[in-house]
Order: C-alpha cells, then structure tokens, then sequence
C-alpha cells in the first residue's frame, strides 16, 4: 500500500502496510501522495494535538505556586530559543529568561484551567480558541478568552507561541 523513501518535509508519517498506532507512524515516511496523503495529514494532525493537550496539562501541573519546577523541565516542551507573541508583545525567549518568567507569572496562581474550543491543525501548527480560568491565592477568579497559537519543530518542540486574550 505505501512505501517508504519520500518525505514531505514536514515531519511527513506513513509507510505501514498492516497501519500502526499514532506513535509507530510518528517517525515513518509517506511517498504515495493520492489518498495516503491525507491519512497522513491526519496522523500529524493527531500527534499536534495531542501535544498541545500535554502542554495544557502539563501548564496546569506546573504553573502554580505549589508546584516543584526546574529549569530542565523546559528542555522537553521548548526549543533552546523561541518566540513568545502575546497580544501584539514579541519576545525572544531561551530556557533561562522564560524559566524566570513563568517562575514570576506562577508565584500568583492558585490553580489554572483550560476549556479548548478546538483544535485546528495545520502542518505542525496547532490553534487553539479557549477559556482560561486562573485561580489567584486570595481567593479571585479570572477569566480570560483566548485564541493561542503553536509551532512544533521536528523535534516536537515549541519554536513559536503566539497569543491573544482578553479578560472577560
């Protein structure tokens, strides 16, 4: 059914011909571009969201002022050097500077929550209308509304956050 030796370019996942899981096709190869292309859209499709789904978890795990946080943390999520756009702010970001960052924005939060609206993908991009709910330690509630934007390298790092919100 499909073969291996082409790839798109863009982290491209196929070359089964009994199928696999999403994890297995996460490094494979695609060269029948026909009907095998978007079954491969959608595996790489899969494989982002989950993603964006653990960086959610994994904001609500950590970003509070409970949580045990360590700079290693960041390798896994974050490319050595990224970009941070928030609401038309740009920041050049590494592991250092966004460690004392997120240490500074989690000193006041109690708890966050996330209600995504959906996930629209594309390549290695995924968008995220939302609602956050951050719960400070006095007690107060606040809303935001959101649409946040990811990149993903090859290396299924983030290379590119860009957000927009409002408080409601």
């Amino acid at each position: 059914m499909y073969s291996e030796t082409e790839s798109l370019g863009m982290g491209a996942v196929l070359n089964s011909r009994r199928g696999g899981n999403r994890e297995r096709w996460s490094g494979w190869r695609l060269t029948n571009l026909g009907g095998g292309y978007r079954l491969a859209m959608e595996v790489i499709e899969l494989r982002v969201i989950d993603q964006a789904k653990q960086l959610l978890e994994w904001n609500k795990e950590k970003l509070n002022r409970h949580a045990h946080f360590e700079i290693e943390e960041l390798s896994p999520i974050f490319a050595d050097e990224f970009i941070v756009l928030a609401n038309g702010r740009r920041y050049e970001a590494n592991h250092q500077n966004y460690f004392e960052f997120l240490n500074q924005f989690r000193s006041d939060i109690e708890a966050i929550e996330y209600v995504v609206q959906e996930y629209v993908c594309m390549d290695q991009t995924v968008v995220m209308p939302l609602v956050a709910t951050v719960e400070r330690p006095s007690g107060k509630r606040d809303v935001y509304e959101a649409i946040l934007l990811v990149k993903f390298n090859d290396r299924k790092e983030i290379y590119h956050w860009q957000e927009v919100y409002i408080q409601t």
